[in-house]
């Protein structure tokens, strides 16, 4: 198993970067993630419009957010039979 600590030294040899600017770049990224994830939750919830998602997250996550959305309830529909 690959840990954190692996990752981090692959990383800061391969782009050639300290592993302090690497882990500033994971943080930024994770941020982003957590933004998104909780712009599309709400969004899937009603509670933002979907211009307001887009506007935010853009088109691609919008029509991502909303392709598993739409999988995942026609699996829970399915099992529900």
């Amino acid at each position: 198993m690959t840990t954190a600590p692996t990752y981090l030294e692959w990383l800061a040899r391969v782009l050639e970067k300290p592993e302090t600017e690497i882990m500033a770049m994971a943080f930024e990224a994770g941020l982003r993630q957590l933004w998104r994830e909780h712009v599309l939750g709400q969004y899937l919830q009603g509670k933002i419009s979907r211009a307001q998602a887009v506007e935010q997250v853009g088109i691609d996550w919008v029509d991502f957010a909303e392709r598993q959305y739409e999988a995942m309830t026609e699996d829970l529909a399915w099992a529900r039979q």
